[in-house]
């Protein structure tokens, strides 16, 4: 009896504890809309302490929560003794309590987005819609628990989950990808041109991929340090469906990560066979890649970090979940093979898309042939010595054979040349020389303490992996398909050099797929012991938690998209955008005093815009060669030149080919800086020079002068 008591006691507690918080959330909303009236003792203030005024119902709120809770807990033991003693008191009482704290929970939620994000609209509403959802399912509550129940049963019979199911496939995937389509195309671009002027947009895709456009060769004519090929496919698919322009990559870029994340949905459906846990890792996915502090204000200022930098990574994931699965069905081995060669040439593809991803997928490729070849259970499946020495062979050099005959097709027979090698590996080998790299605690430096602790749970999670599922392999205690988990964490493990080399928040989550797909497969493997039902319960919360962190975000608030709700004002943006980024005076000049096949040696910030405007080629390899900054500010940010062999490559191209005009901002040439900045901008310095020696003023137009060579 003292057991039973006792049970009940801790369920009544819980329950007034409960609802002494729901108490206080509602008193706090109430008296927001009552002002507070000052008091006298105000007025005997001398005006330097007003501001040191800031009255509040803190206390008497506080005093009501002790008071309620006190006295309803009281109450409880005077007039409910008998329920106290009767063993089914506890059980009745615990859905309650816990539908109560569901409630707070939520309740809490929206008043911490209220707090944090300065009462946004938004968060207003959601905290009444929580208030009142709160109180209808009160008064309401035998309705509430006969409809649950007869739910969770129909939700037990196999037509139900089916049908849930796809109900959940459509509406999920194209809710989310509608609420991540920009609302307007224009303003998204303004938006981004206000941070940083298109900066990282040129680099990435624009201006190799208008020199392309226009018959010049990748690492060759001109520089492209992300990627040769990616470039080269931005772009041609951008002439044929639009035309290459900004608006118009932008959008490619934005549909291409959608289909990204619509393909993730569709891989995790597939391997993992659960509705909720694909949706679950489907919504962690955009919660991490698109939404994180390192991509503000949007993810689609930084076009390297979305997920067309690794786009067709999942078709030889695909590939070697396939073969992996057909491992474990025994099927002909030829079938199965199909998969493994697929793979191979697919990850060598992806090596010519972008370099460093295709090694990482080779590698995984290499560590998934490897534990073939050395699984005591596989090893004659795939390999018969010395018969199979050719295939083996093959298997190892084909990822590389694809990437040549792809950069082939793009560059020509340039890709034979030491040049172009150079020039393609030249960032790399910068940045593998310390350029540009941030330690592991940069971080801390920015106050962002999960990121950091992340980053070092990451690697640790996905090398914990290959151990445990490496050693249940050889050791026979999992079922060979899950081989396919270690090819993923060690893609991973490639992958997140990204982020050990440049720890900044802005590479923190954008190589964070293969670690979703790892931990989904945890979740699993940690679930399969549970109840059907007790699983889904499980995976409907995590999928539920999960989708709230994403649409009560900051980021995703401010995100502009149909819903906007924060109620972003673009406006001013796009009138900045409008205004700053046409050229036609300039383009106007450029076009005048040049051939329509000519490359036009241009130097200046927004160097692409102007000669898409004026519909020239560049002349300079490095193009763009200055950092962007508004033609009217008497300021600059920089060039590309940020080695001693860039500075000599640039000037030799002046010296050898010497073209008859030199387009330079005004700015620039005429010394209108402030002098500090050409004594810090040493590469400015001694380009202003040579053309002084070198040329004389021509015509001009509102930004530019035109140099003729003397």
């Amino acid at each position: 009896m003292a057991d039973v008591k006792t049970k009940n006691i801790v369920a009544y507690s819980a329950l007034v504890l409960v609802l002494s918080v729901q108490l206080v959330i509602i008193l706090a909303v109430i008296s927001s809309f009552i002002p507070i009236k000052l008091n006298s003792f105000v007025q005997t203030l001398l005006p330097l302490y007003w501001d040191q005024v800031r009255p509040h119902r803190q206390m008497q709120i506080y005093a009501v929560f002790i008071i309620f809770g006190t006295l309803a807990q009281a109450w409880g033991m005077v007039f409910l003794k008998k329920q106290l003693q009767d063993d089914g008191f506890a059980k009745a009482l615990w859905p309650f309590a816990l539908m109560q704290w569901a409630w707070v929970l939520i309740e809490a939620t929206a008043a911490f987005k209220v707090f944090v994000f300065g009462s946004p609209a938004w968060a207003k509403y959601f905290l009444y819609l929580s208030l009142c959802g709160c109180v209808l399912n009160t008064i309401f509550w035998p309705e509430f628990k006969k409809w649950s129940t007869r739910s969770y049963h129909w939700l037990a019979q196999p037509a139900a989950v089916l049908l849930v199911s796809r109900i959940v496939d459509v509406l999920l995937v194209c809710g989310i990808i509608i609420l991540l389509w920009p609302a307007d195309m224009a303003k998204l671009l303004a938006h981004v041109f206000a941070w940083d002027y298109f900066h990282h947009l040129d680099f990435f895709v624009m201006s190799p991929g208008w020199a392309y456009t226009h018959g010049l060769a990748i690492n060759k004519d001109v520089v492209s340090e992300y990627s040769v090929v990616t470039p080269v496919f931005l772009s041609t698919v951008a002439k044929y469906c639009g035309g290459f322009n900004y608006e118009n990559v932008m959008r490619l870029i934005v549909i291409m990560t959608l289909a990204y994340y619509a393909a993730v949905w569709a891989f995790l459906r597939v391997w993992l066979k659960s509705t909720l846990l694909a949706a679950f890792g489907f919504l962690l996915v955009v919660k991490l890649q698109m939404f994180h502090w390192g991509i503000l204000p949007v993810l689609w200022r930084y076009p390297s970090a979305t997920p067309v930098r690794y786009l067709f990574d999942l078709v030889p994931i695909f590939l070697i979940y396939k073969h992996a699965e057909g491992l474990a069905t025994g099927g002909a081995a030829g079938s199965r093979e199909k998969y493994l060669w697929l793979a191979a040439m697919t990850s060598g593809l992806m090596m010519a898309y972008t370099m460093e991803v295709g090694v990482y997928l080779i590698l995984g490729f290499y560590a998934y042939t490897f534990m073939l070849l050395t699984l005591p259970q596989l090893r004659t499946k795939l390999f018969h010595f010395p018969r199979d020495i050719r295939k083996m062979t093959g298997l190892f050099v084909l990822p590389f054979i694809a990437a040549f005959a792809l950069l082939w097709m793009v560059g020509g027979r340039a890709v034979v040349t030491g040049e172009f090698w150079n020039n393609t590996t030249e960032f790399a080998r910068l940045f593998l020389n310390g350029f540009g790299s941030l330690p592991y605690w940069d971080g801390l430096n920015d106050k962002q303490f999960f990121a950091f602790c992340m980053g070092f749970i990451i690697p640790a999670v996905y090398v914990l992996t290959i151990m445990i599922v490496g050693a249940f392999l050889y050791l026979r205690q999992i079922d060979t398909p899950q081989m396919f988990i270690v090819y993923a964490a060690v893609y991973g493990l490639g992958m997140y050099h990204y982020f050990v080399y440049r720890s900044a928040v802005t590479s923190y989550y954008v190589v964070c797929v293969p670690f979703v797909f790892v931990l989904c497969f945890w979740l699993q493997q940690i679930l399969k012991p549970v109840a059907l039902q007790l699983r889904r319960i499980i995976l409907s919360v995590l999928v539920l938690l999960t989708l709230g962190a994403l649409v009560t975000g900051y980021l995703f608030t401010v995100y502009p998209n149909v819903l906007n709700l924060s109620g972003l004002d673009l406006a001013p943006e796009l009138a900045f955008y409008q205004k700053e980024f046409h050229f036609e005076p300039d383009a106007a000049l450029i076009d005048r005093l040049t051939g329509q096949d000519e490359r036009v040696a241009l130097i200046s910030s927004f160097e692409t815009r102007i000669l898409m405007e004026a519909d020239r080629k560049p002349f300079f390899y490095y193009f763009p060669m200055i950092n962007p900054e508004p033609m009217e500010n008497l300021d600059f940010k920089g060039t590309q030149l940020f080695t001693i062999d860039r500075v000599r490559r640039t000037l030799g191209q002046l010296e050898n080919e010497k073209p008859g005009l030199v387009f330079i901002e005004k700015k620039l040439f005429s010394g209108q800086l402030p002098a500090a900045y050409y004594q810090h901008f040493q590469t400015l310095t001694v380009l202003v020079r040579y053309l002084t020696q070198n040329y004389a003023p021509y015509d001009q137009g509102q930004f530019l002068v035109a140099l003729k060579r003397k």
